[in-house]
């Protein structure tokens, strides 16, 4: 039997890190909670991310993710054409959650992390409706993407995204590694993007995700394995 509570972090605590052990525990842990692994995006799902990319749709890209992890959910786009400062993006976030009708105080965690290396984060509060309720489907949530990840190519786009809406599905499972960057990883791998990630997560200007090449290969294998067992 697991022991969830081990993992279990407060929002304060944001993991960033794990051994190869717990990375394996992660995945054992994750398949179950979420019924399974899915199959890896179809040629012709990559084909239509590829065409909406190139003709620079990035939102519909966005959507066409959304769609894919099934949040029912109103998810407002803003892009950001390069780091404006901490400062600079702090006001932004605040005036953003302001015009959709939130008190960015509620954002307070979200507001002090740094993300001069991010290539993409949804501005949540720290406790969503769980997931698939009415409540949840309800939400307005902001997505922030900085021009740099979309810049570089579709599959690094589409990993930063997917990581993100990773953080929305753990969150509102109240799963014990929601607060976990890897698990956010291993997530959207489970979830059918593993192929996508492994095309795009290494740039010529940065890397992406929180696993090392070493573990994102562990990783990959892992998800493998169980790729043809139902989790009930």
């Amino acid at each position: 039997m697991h022991n969830y509570n081990h993992y279990r972090k407060g929002a304060a605590m944001l993991i960033t890190t794990a051994t190869d052990a717990e990375i394996i525990e992660f995945v054992r842990i994750l398949i179950v909670s979420l019924g399974g692994v899915k199959n890896d995006l179809p040629a012709s799902t990559i084909t239509k991310f590829n065409d909406l990319y190139v003709s620079e749709r990035f939102s519909e890209c966005i959507r066409e993710v959304k769609n894919i992890y099934r949040l029912n959910l109103t998810l407002r786009i803003c892009f950001v054409k390069s780091y404006p400062g901490a400062d600079s993006l702090r006001k932004l976030i605040s005036d953003s959650a302001r015009k959709m009708g939130y008190d960015p105080h509620q954002f307070g965690s979200e507001l002090q992390k740094d993300l001069s290396c991010a290539g993409a984060f949804i501005l949540q509060p720290a406790r969503l409706p769980i997931y698939g309720t009415p409540p949840f489907e309800n939400l307005k949530l902001l997505m922030f993407v900085f021009r740099r990840v979309v810049d570089v190519s579709m599959e690094s786009f589409i990993y930063s995204i997917a990581h993100e809406m990773s953080h929305i599905i753990l969150n509102a499972m109240r799963h014990p590694l929601e607060y976990n960057e890897v698990a956010a990883d291993l997530t959207a791998m489970i979830l059918g993007f593993s192929e996508t990630m492994k095309t795009g997560r290494k740039t010529d200007q940065f890397s992406l995700g929180y696993l090392n090449n070493h573990q994102f290969e562990i990783a990959y294998q892992e998800i493998i394995k169980y790729k043809n067992v139902i989790c009930l």
